[in-house]
């Protein structure tokens, strides 16, 4: 069909790369994923950050490419089945919902947690409470997105303004750390050796910390979910879809060479080489870097997976919907709101 109830002309270039960043949830992906990348590779964090970037950037160029050529919300689904055929469009279709599915889950125990953190730690540790509070938080953000895609694009404005806010304060207090003389013990300058693409000790290390980097970059084809709500929706999408990976690099990169070096590569007290800062990277550094302000963190960990929640709901529901329009799904879930003109299934 050439059109399928969407509200057209809702996002530009900017709203697009909002989504596009926020789907990543960038500080709960790096708080969460940074110290197990420095566990597997050590000084080689920054680096290995940067080489996941490369097929991340080269999918996205081929997402532009295959946008252009058909904007659909469908996006895998639709792409698959076009130079597929249906078995690989419907697996890659159903694939991607299933991943939105599980991620869901996730991201909203890590918000119901962090959410519980900054009023009461105990309660953080009920996983009935944390369960509950994050069915709400999917709940409310189910609900956001079903009324309209410039609601959701407006809160996801401030969401990641709050994200983008913690991460430059983090890393300009490491830079007056270390410029005031008041940098600890441990702290250590940052080396072109930790951009050495050849210093990887062994090999099963470097595949490990390149899988989980490549995790970190994974969301930002949201932005293309959305192509059909969007002006100029065979470009775009595109241009957003570039514009976030590339911002994310520079995001990725700059966060890990100021955590790296404040606290060090070391296994004892907040060294990122001890196994038991690996989990949460932002709690062992938000006291020591941030003093008083500490708790920006904390917030900005709990928005991080709530604004993900929302931009995870969104390509779930369009894909869904581009399957019930290409009849690979039953006819409900083809259904769109006649006034807020969203999946309404």
């Amino acid at each position: 069909p050439p059109g399928k109830g969407l509200a057209t002309g809702t996002l530009g270039l900017f709203g697009s790369t909002v989504i596009g960043l926020a789907s990543t949830a960038p500080v709960y992906s790096l708080a969460a994923t940074l110290g197990f990348v420095v566990l597997a590779v050590g000084a080689q964090a920054p680096i290995a950050f940067i080489l996941a970037f490369i097929p991340m950037f080269l999918i996205a160029f081929a997402y532009r490419e295959l946008n252009n050529a058909v904007p659909d919300c469908g996006t895998t689904f639709t792409w698959g089945t076009k130079a597929f055929g249906p078995w690989v469009g419907w697996m890659g279709g159903w694939g991607v919902a299933v991943a939105g599915m599980v991620v869901l889950a996730n991201l909203a125990e890590i918000g119901g947690k962090y959410f519980w953190l900054l009023i009461n730690e105990e309660i953080a540790q009920n996983r009935v409470v944390v369960t509950i509070t994050g069915v709400v938080f999917i709940a409310l953000m189910t609900f956001i997105s079903y009324r309209g895609t410039e609601i959701g694009e407006k809160l996801q404005n401030v969401l990641l303004g709050i994200q983008y806010l913690a991460l430059v304060a983090f890393v300009v207090a490491v830079i007056v750390a270390f410029s005031t003389g008041n940098a600890p013990d441990g702290a250590t300058l940052p080396t072109w050796e930790w951009f050495n693409p050849f210093a990887f000790g062994d090999f099963s290390s470097f595949v490990e910390a390149i899988l989980l980097a490549l995790f970190i970059y994974w969301g930002w084809d949201t932005c293309l979910a959305l192509n059909e709500e969007t002006r100029d929706p065979e470009k775009t999408p595109g241009r957003a879809a570039l514009l976030s990976t590339g911002i994310l690099l520079v995001t990725y990169v700059g966060v890990t060479v100021a955590a790296m070096a404040y606290a060090g590569l070391g296994d004892t007290g907040m060294g990122l080489g001890s196994a038991a800062n690996a989990e949460d990277v932002s709690c062992a550094l938000k006291g020591d870097v941030l003093g008083p302000a500490a708790i920006l963190l904390v917030i900005a960990v709990m928005v991080s997976a709530v604004s993900s929640t929302q931009t995870t709901i969104l390509p779930t529901a369009r894909g869904t919907l581009a399957m019930a329009a290409y009849r690979a799904l039953p006819k409900a879930f083809g259904r769109v709101h006649p006034k807020f003109h969203t999946p309404a299934f």
